[in-house]
């Protein structure tokens, strides 16, 4: 989970409990706005993983831990295989 400057606060989910020995399901990021209003802003993730916001592009971004490629997001608006 990481908040940016614009209080908007992005949570990512794994969508199965690996400690159970679940069968990995399909993950998301959860953008969660100042007033509480939520949108999923990145779907089919394996394992969002180890999120910031960087202080140059100011995006949101995560690692797919599982997948390994960089997803990156700005706002609502989702880039993919940046980097």
């Amino acid at each position: 989970m990481v908040v940016d400057r614009q209080g908007q606060t992005y949570v990512g989910d794994f969508g199965f409990d690996v400690l159970k020995g679940e069968t990995a399901k399909p993950a998301s990021i959860i953008l969660v706005q100042p007033d509480r209003g939520a949108s999923v802003v990145a779907r089919d993730l394996k394992s969002p993983n180890g999120s910031i916001v960087t202080p140059v592009s100011r995006k949101a971004e995560t690692i797919d831990s599982i997948a390994v490629p960089l997803t990156a997001m700005a706002s609502n608006v989702m880039f993919t295989g940046c980097g």
